[in-house]
């Protein structure tokens, strides 16, 4: 099955308090890669992933040219990818200009991925 990009938004993105910014992406389904978020002024993310995994798995995928993506790794440093088979919260080492979420693999996939993106001036 092709990649296809999410198309069912619960709220693309907010902003919750000054200096946070919250996108979500709901019904994250199949084999699929999400939208691109653009907000490298934003340094702190935290991605959130929950549902049904039906054996999906979900990374976290950045750009510095939006073409050429590449796993994203998790704050415990290089070498430790952005992989998920169940509901975790990580948060992301490197600062991006692109940053989409993927999954691969699963049937009956129903996922809710929310990244959370703060400036260190509050």
């Amino acid at each position: 099955m092709a990649d296809s990009p999410v198309t069912s938004f619960a709220a693309p993105s907010v902003w919750i308090s000054k200096g946070v910014l919250e996108t979500q992406w709901t019904s994250w389904a199949g084999v699929t890669t999400g939208v691109t978020l653009q907000a490298p002024n934003l340094p702190d993310k935290t991605v959130a992933v929950h549902g049904t995994w039906g054996g999906a798995t979900f990374v976290i995928e950045g750009s510095s040219d939006g073409t050429n993506y590449f796993t994203l790794n998790d704050t415990r440093g290089e070498g430790n990818p952005i992989s998920l088979t169940a509901d975790n919260i990580v948060t992301i080492l490197e600062n991006v200009r692109y940053i989409r979420g993927k999954t691969t693999g699963g049937t009956g996939t129903s996922l809710t991925v929310t990244l959370t993106s703060q400036s260190g001036q509050r």
